[in-house]
């Protein structure tokens, strides 16, 4: 791989000692003669004279981008860098952190490896939803966990006829579906009871929230389909949410369309990082009991 000589920092300046760990990132750009530039809420909230600029202005300049934060922090990152083509490095300060793969107190040991070149650039499909009423438009939303379609406050149920790529699959009422990448499959919809899916395989999940119905389970079809969503004339009002922000309000008789994006997000993965390693140290994934039954 080669090295990086421009780098650019996000992170979100509410998490308490983010001024400590962002200095320390500094440093160490600073010792390898490495150019960092700020994103602007970042340079405001360090008092910093470093070159700085909007979210969306600094992805495709750099050769590498580091998001200080939670999952949360590093979603909402990729979803405003629109697809740029700088790999993004996610460096914990959140609990969980499946897309935070380095954690703060590994960060001296193998940010250094990283610039100058030990590193592996593995590219995540996103997911792009359209809303449609009436045949109209109304929205396009992207997102690289999941599209979630939820009940919104005092509804009880939503309605939901789903098809895939225009071949019915059923009509069900339920909590909420989450159409998820198999980035997003260790997020919401596992804790929906869905599969987990190697991040890098060409899929789409559809996992149902506690459908009224025993045979409803959930789905996973390759990635060049699409799932459209019918919301019933017996439904309330819905919510879309992507990537956990809500992004538009669902009427009955609306339709979401909801497929692959065109647009990839690369993650920098350092040294020793695989996401075998992950499920096993952020979900204790098959390790067995300290006492052996007898």
């Amino acid at each position: 791989m080669n090295s990086i000589r421009r780098v650019g920092l996000f992170a979100n300046v509410e998490i308490p000692g983010m001024d400590e760990a962002v200095r320390a990132a500094l440093a160490i750009l600073e010792a390898h003669g490495v150019e960092p530039h700020l994103e602007k809420e970042l340079a405001e909230f360090l008092q910093s004279d470093l070159p700085s600029g909007a979210r969306e202005e600094l992805g495709d300049r750099l050769d590498m981008i580091l998001v200080f934060g939670g999952d949360g922090t590093f979603l909402r990152a990729a979803r405003q860098l629109r697809g740029g083509k700088a790999p993004l490095l996610g460096i914990n300060m959140g609990s969980l952190g499946f897309l935070t793969v380095l954690k703060l107190n590994g960060m001296s040991e193998l940010l250094p490896r990283v610039l100058e070149g030990d590193y592996r650039i593995q590219k995540r499909m996103m997911l792009r939803a359209r809303h449609l009423r009436n045949d109209e438009e109304l929205g396009c939303f992207r997102a690289l966990n999941d599209a979630v379609i939820h009940m919104s406050p005092g509804n009880r149920l939503v309605e939901f006829k789903l098809s895939l790529s225009g071949q019915p699959l059923g009509q069900f009422r339920a909590d909420g579906l989450i159409i998820s990448t198999p980035t997003g499959s260790t997020a919401y919809s596992m804790s929906a009871g869905g599969p987990v899916v190697y991040p890098g395989m060409d899929a789409l999940l559809a996992t149902p929230i506690c459908p009224h119905s025993f045979s409803l389970r959930p789905v996973v079809v390759g990635g060049g389909k699409q799932f459209e969503i019918l919301i019933g004339e017996r439904s309330g009002m819905a919510a879309l949410s992507m990537d956990g922000q809500d992004s538009a309000e669902v009427l009955p008789g609306d339709k979401l369309e909801i497929r692959q994006s065109r647009k990839v997000i690369p993650l920098l993965l350092p040294p020793g990082i695989r996401f075998t390693t992950l499920l096993q140290q952020k979900l204790g994934w098959a390790k067995q009991g300290e006492e052996e039954v007898p």
